[in-house]
């Protein structure tokens, strides 16, 4: 009878640590992500869920939500065309389909200098409509971005359509 017991609380006590393994509640912690000058590196949005299952989010959700992903593609061709060429596109008219199929928040695209994207904010664009947010390559060796840092100078902090630092 305790053997039975025994077995079957360490049954019951492996099936718990599969399942909390399963469902990523480990003990083990990651070392969170730096800049090369040692500050924290910016954290991008959680993924956008699976269709169908949409949980809704705020307006203001939404909106860094489509600045970050809507300016993915082109962040990504910016890196590509840098990578290639070893400097940065002049205009955005090298970057092919750039403002296409954009999210209502963003009224379009555009490059500043040194291979940062200019996001216009769209009238529609809740609290910061007609305002702007940049994100901007940070290349350590000359040779490879790190990261991108998004900031949006003419807005309140509570109201930035950038993902939380």
């Amino acid at each position: 009878m305790h053997v039975g017991l025994r077995v079957s609380l360490c049954l019951v006590a492996m099936v718990v640590g599969v399942s909390a393994v399963a469902a990523g509640k480990s003990s083990t912690s990651q070392k969170p992500a730096t800049l090369p000058d040692g500050s924290p590196a910016p954290t991008p949005p959680p993924e956008p869920p699976k269709p169908g299952h949409m949980p809704k989010m705020s307006p203001h959700e939404q909106l860094v939500h489509d600045v970050f992903y809507g300016s993915d593609k082109l962040r990504d061709a910016v890196e590509g065309y840098f990578t290639e060429h070893h400097a940065w596109p002049k205009s955005i008219d090298e970057i092919p389909d750039a403002n296409k199929d954009l999210p209502a928040s963003i009224q379009s695209f555009s490059l500043d200098p040194n291979g940062v994207i200019r996001v216009q904010l769209s009238a529609k664009a809740p609290g910061v409509g007609g305002k702007f947010a940049l994100f901007a390559p940070q290349v350590s060796d000359g040779k490879t971005i790190d990261v991108w840092k998004c900031t949006a100078p003419d807005v309140a902090e509570a109201d930035s359509p950038c993902p939380p630092h």
